[in-house]
């Protein structure tokens, strides 16, 4: 009786042990994988928190899935990002710019082995960057509640240049393009001065706002061979920059 007794007591300090020996390493890795959160999932916990439900009414639907073109920043890829969030940086965020709905989107696991697409809110994002492209949400600029959304910061000096990007949907069916078609990226250069916003969207319009300085700028824009209308980020970057130098104090 004894005899066997001892071989039940033998029996489950084995077992004891094997669980022991088996759940250590176990614990080890949950502790690497959570040190080793990619910045990815920290901005999602930081945007959303651990719970799927409250991924409800965020996911993400591509408007007019068929139609020709896309209504993204760039390209239709995933892009990497810098996102600043609540003074946090989250580097290399891999997501879409929807310059259609002027929202960012990023790609979650739910559900275990579901990737699925949800759209981080606008008030949230302080600003993002996107190779050389820094965009900042005009939402928080102080005094200005008219204004909403993402845009790009050329520079700043006596006054703030900031350029919005926007794509237009077709809804005018053909046989070339029977579910519609996006338009390409246009972009309008806005200089803000205080809570007065001007739109330049024109080489006149620009010149018109310098009016003073229009005969230096025309040299400006001859010398560096800058088409307003079709200038990079850089150009506008120069041509914003000489253009605030000559204002007065």
């Amino acid at each position: 009786m004894f005899g066997h007794i001892s071989g039940k007591i033998r029996f489950l300090i084995t077992f004891l042990m094997f669980l022991f020996f088996i759940g250590f390493p176990l614990k080890s890795q949950v502790k690497s994988n959570d040190s080793g959160k990619t910045d990815l999932a920290r901005l999602i916990e930081n945007i959303y928190g651990q719970d799927d439900l409250l991924y409800q009414g965020r996911f993400y639907r591509e408007p007019n899935p068929n139609a020709v073109g896309n209504p993204y920043f760039i390209d239709k890829n995933w892009i990497n990002a810098d996102i600043y969030l609540r003074d946090r940086t989250f580097f290399s965020v891999p997501i879409k710019y929807n310059i259609y709905t002027d929202g960012i989107i990023i790609q979650i696991n739910h559900q275990q082995y579901m990737k699925v697409l949800v759209t981080i809110p606008a008030d949230l994002i302080d600003s993002f960057r996107i190779e050389k492209h820094l965009f900042i949400n005009v939402h928080h600029l102080t005094g200005e509640q008219k204004k909403q959304g993402y845009y790009e910061k050329v520079y700043r000096g006596k006054k703030l240049y900031l350029l919005h990007y926007s794509k237009h949907f077709s809804d005018n069916y053909t046989s070339m393009h029977p579910y519609g078609y996006y338009s390409k990226t246009y972009s309008n250069l806005f200089i803000v001065n205080g809570n007065i916003w001007t739109t330049c969207s024109k080489k006149r319009e620009f010149l018109q706002y310098f009016e003073p300085e229009k005969k230096n700028l025309k040299k400006f824009l001859r010398k560096h061979n800058i088409r307003f209308t079709r200038a990079s980020s850089g150009q506008l970057f120069q041509l914003c920059k000489f253009a605030d130098n000559q204002l007065g104090e």
